[in-house]
């Protein structure tokens, strides 16, 4: 594969252990390219941000596009968060979308305005940001469900991460976590 100068693909996040079973499969077949990928949505006209052969980081989803800019806000009180602090992916950018056509409600729903007045898309994507720029996704809000113990406590179930636990199981090659409504604990997870 030494004629492969970028291998690149996107859709979804990819672990590190993935990263680097396919960088090690490409350099040990002659490709001096890593697997490069970055994040975007269809609000954003595709990638917003990215890996590239000069900006580099296992794990990371890449730097912000030219004239991109991305930050991480407080999910409760939407305040913008420090670098390495998690919270919800925010953009702004010129790629973005005016907004969804005949549908005000969606649209006031996924933007919102910094008190400088700049519109920022709200994604629904957990992640955060290095000092270096490279931002991270780490789960989705979407994906975040409400589940109740045995003794009343509420808690947040994140698919994502029980997917990851069970992945490192030798017999396991992949598998996806769903929650389904339960009559006494809000959410019951399903593993597949």
């Amino acid at each position: 594969l030494s004629f492969v100068s970028v291998f690149a693909g996107g859709g979804e996040s990819v672990s590190i252990e993935e990263q680097n079973r396919i960088n090690s499969f490409l350099l040990d077949h002659g490709s001096k390219s890593k697997f490069i990928y970055g994040y975007g949505m269809t609000e954003c006209a595709s990638s917003i941000c990215t890996l590239s052969p000069s900006a580099y980081r296992l794990g990371s989803m890449g730097i912000p596009l030219p004239c991109s800019v991305m930050k991480i806000v407080d999910v409760e009180t939407r305040e913008e968060l420090r670098y390495g602090e998690k919270g919800e992916i925010c953009i702004k950018s010129p790629n973005v979308m005016l907004g969804f056509l005949g549908n005000e409600p969606n649209t006031c729903e996924a933007f919102e305005y910094d008190k400088e007045g700049n519109r920022w898309l709200r994604t629904d994507d957990l992640g955060y940001i290095d000092e270096d720029g490279f931002v991270y996704l780490t789960g989705r809000l979407k994906r975040i469900y409400l589940i109740k113990d045995t003794d009343n406590n509420v808690y947040k179930l994140f698919p994502q991460l029980v997917e990851e636990v069970i992945k490192k199981h030798p017999m396991v090659e992949n598998c996806g976590v769903i929650a389904v409504p339960d009559e006494w604990r809000y959410h019951r997870p399903i593993a597949f």
